[in-house]
């Protein structure tokens, strides 16, 4: 049964090592976007975030070629809720992919230190609670 056990906790931690992952690559993504990108104006066009949450998210609008692009419910640290709605924002999109773009309170989000150590502490936590329980010893049945 042990065995089980053991199974379960190296998935989960495979899980999330790969969650890790997949969060390191959207930093690398907007990281590339901020460095390459063209810069947009944007406006600040809603808040969103629930009152005893600490999610925020915004949505804006900026404009490329004459189009106009809407990019919703982006998360940002909780300091950028001061922002108002209606407020100018610096927008860099990917010129090969204009839809893809990025502000400073989202780069800031990503690459904030909770963010980046999450995952990887959950998959570690998982993957040495799996050793722990696979080098542990069978109790012996009391006599």
């Amino acid at each position: 049964m042990r065995w089980v056990g053991v199974v379960v906790l190296l998935v989960l931690s495979a899980f999330f090592g790969l969650l890790a992952i997949g969060h390191s690559l959207q930093v690398e993504e907007a990281r590339r976007v901020w460095a390459t990108g063209k810069v947009a104006d944007g406006t600040l066009t809603a808040h969103h975030g629930r009152h005893k949450s600490t999610v925020r998210e915004y949505d804006y609008t900026y404009r490329v070629e004459g189009r106009e692009l809407l990019a919703e419910k982006r998360s940002i640290p909780w300091s950028a809720r001061e922002i108002p709605v209606g407020a100018r924002l610096e927008v860099r999109y990917d010129p090969a992919d204009p839809e893809h773009s990025m502000t400073p309170a989202e780069l800031q989000e990503l690459e904030n230190w909770a963010n980046r150590a999450f995952l990887p502490l959950v998959a570690l936590a998982f993957l040495g609670g799996s050793i722990f329980v696979a080098l542990r010893r069978a109790k012996k049945p009391a006599t």
